[in-house]
């Protein structure tokens, strides 16, 4: 566990303004998609309400749709900013690998089979950068939205939320 925490401190830090523009990114988009779903509300309660028609909503619906469009391009965005700084890591990764194998000794190489140096280095890089960069994505993304929404939560009824 211990070797983990290193690993993690050594990548985390070394593509902090990354990850930190992803969690920007990932923030803006819990607000747009709040801010889309308050517009949704408000649509339907001024027509439930009876004193619009549905030309009223045209307004709605064109904000929803614009925000929609800028949404889809930060949700992107947070993606990338999540994805690019683990193939960086992948490639000094490899790189680290392919040295550290060029410094071991023949033997090393007959007491192994080759298809399994490169089937476990492969196999192993793969599982770091799904761990680094999705899951990495997901933490951030689940703990954004829980606060965001436990605050929205506690501001439509305080006694609910808590208890």
């Amino acid at each position: 566990m211990k070797l983990f925490w290193k690993f993690t401190r050594q990548y985390i830090l070394l593509y902090k303004w990354w990850y930190l523009l992803g969690a920007i990114t990932i923030l803006a988009t819990q607000i747009m998609v709040a801010t889309i779903i308050e517009l949704t509300k408000k649509a339907i309660n001024q027509i439930s309400a009876g004193n619009a028609d549905a030309t009223a909503i045209i307004p709605y619906a064109a904000l929803i749709f614009g925000i929609a469009l800028i949404l889809l391009g930060i949700r992107i965005s947070s993606r990338l900013f999540f994805f690019i700084p683990v193939r960086m890591m992948e490639y000094v990764l490899r790189n680290q690998y392919f040295r550290q194998l060029l410094t071991l000794d023949r033997d090393f190489f007959h007491a192994r089979e080759t298809g399994d140096l490169v089937s476990r280095s492969s196999n192993d890089l793969q599982a770091i950068r799904a761990a680094y960069g999705y899951g990495v994505l997901q933490i951030f993304y689940v703990t954004i939205a829980l606060i965001l929404g436990l605050g929205a939560m506690f501001q439509m009824d305080r006694l609910t939320t808590v208890c």
